[in-house]
């Protein structure tokens, strides 16, 4: 659980910057997280044509028992790098290691 205002939390950040790195951006969130000008490129975007224009709801928003909102975030998500990594690191490996 995160305490603060929503947009100043962590996951929220982390979050916005996986959708900024998609050529995506979040509803309502006018200030981007990831910058393309201190030279991070952006990822291949992953979404089919019709769902390209459509922001997509703040984290807090998200409703995964919603197969539709589930699906446009798997979708955009689901071959990122930044969120692979992430994955990985945070959740994979540390479950691995603390077993080795």
């Amino acid at each position: 659980q995160e305490d603060g205002p929503v947009r100043q939390r962590p996951s929220a950040a982390e979050f916005q910057t996986w959708v900024e790195a998609t050529g995506r951006s979040i509803k309502g969130f006018s200030l981007p997280v990831f910058d393309t000008e201190q030279g991070s490129e952006m990822e291949e975007n992953l979404v089919n044509d019709d769902q390209e224009s459509a922001e997509i709801l703040p984290l807090h928003l998200i409703d995964l028992n919603d197969p539709k909102a589930f699906e446009q975030i798997f979708t955009l998500l689901r071959r990122s790098a930044r969120t692979i990594d992430w994955y990985l690191e945070e959740v994979v490996f540390r479950e691995v290691l603390t077993h080795s």
